[in-house]
This record gives C-alpha cells, sequence and structure tokens, in this order.
C-alpha cells in the first residue's frame, strides 16, 4: 500500500507539475544559467563515474551511459536549457504567489536530508551543491506543495489550472522573462 501510494502521490505531483508549466511561456534562460547548470550535471556525472570505478568521464559515459562524449555533452546542454526553464518558471510562480524561503528553512532542509544524499553533515552537503543551488531546490519543494491548490484534479481527467492561477503576467527577472 505504501508503495502504491508513494507512486500515485508521485504521479499526480508530476501531473500537477506539468500541467502548470504547460501553461507558462518562459524565455530562453541566460547563456551564464544554462552553461552553470551544464557545468553541475558533468560534476554530478564525474562523482558517478568515480563511484563505478571508471577511469575517465568518458569511459563511464561510453560504456555505462552509451552515448559518446559528443552526444552526451549535447544533451545535457539541452537538458541544462530545459533545468533553467523550469528554475525560472517555479521563481515566477513562488514571486506570484507570495513564496519565500528563509535561510532558517534551507538550513533545516538541508538538515533533514544531507545523509540520504551521502553526506557526512548539512553542511558538508550545502558547501557542496551551492546554497544558492539548494536553496532553489526548497524553494522548489514550496512551490510543488502550493500548486495543488492551484489546479483541478479529478480521477481519470487531465488536470486543470485553475484561471486565475495563469492570468496573463510578465515577470521580468534578471535570469530571464517569465509568462504565468
Amino acid at each position: 500500500q505504501e508503495t502504491c501510494d508513494d507512486t500515485n502521490a508521485s504521479e499526480k505531483e508530476t501531473a500537477v507539475w506539468e500541467a502548470v508549466y504547460g501553461v507558462c511561456t518562459v524565455s530562453e534562460p541566460p547563456q551564464e544559467m544554462v552553461e552553470d547548470a551544464a557545468a553541475l550535471s558533468m560534476k554530478n556525472m564525474e562523482k558517478y563515474a568515480s563511484y563505478y570505478g571508471a577511469a575517465s568521464l568518458e569511459e563511464f559515459i561510453t560504456t555505462y551511459v552509451g552515448y559518446t562524449m559528443e552526444e552526451f555533452e549535447a544533451e545535457t546542454k539541452a537538458s541544462a536549457v530545459e533545468m533553467c526553464k523550469e528554475k525560472l518558471a517555479v521563481a515566477a510562480i513562488a514571486k506570484k504567489a507570495g513564496i519565500e524561503v528563509t535561510e532558517e528553512e534551507v538550513k533545516a532542509a538541508a538538515e533533514e536530508s544531507f545523509a540520504e544524499y551521502g553526506y557526512a553533515s548539512a553542511d558538508d552537503m550545502l558547501a557542496d551543491l551551492g546554497k544558492g543551488d539548494y536553496y532553489d531546490v526548497v524553494l522548489c519543494e514550496k512551490v510543488y506543495e502550493y500548486l495543488p491548490t492551484c489546479v483541478i484534479i479529478k480521477e481519470n481527467e487531465p488536470v486543470s489550472v485553475l484561471a486565475d492561477m495563469y492570468e496573463e503576467e510578465d515577470v521580468d527577472d534578471s535570469e530571464g522573462e517569465v509568462v504565468v
């Protein structure tokens, strides 16, 4: 039952996000933001490569992932662009809803989860991931908790976004422009 409940909750969260994100128009994210996201993805892959004992990132990518390095780099960049667009959408939704994250909330969330990510302490995790990046994780969680209040969920039907959630509003942000 617990597995089914977890799967149902995850699928509901995904459906809600897809419905809300589907009504967002996000401009191309700034190049620097994309490059930072791609670099973080590469850093994470390098960690996986070392866990698997691969001699190099390229060996890991070709052997375990099944891509050439060129294919992997192109896929990483495309994923980084989409990740940045989603980050901008989350920020715009948070701004519109008045959702904020405090430093104390970031620290508390890190305290709750550092062990499951294999870190010795919350401070170690925040130092490795970057406090700003973990802030984004906590903000995303808060927005995901908020989103079900903006949608109508009926079993076996598509999720529909409430009209007042997506009134056209331009959000000019230093990291890009988002229309919600």
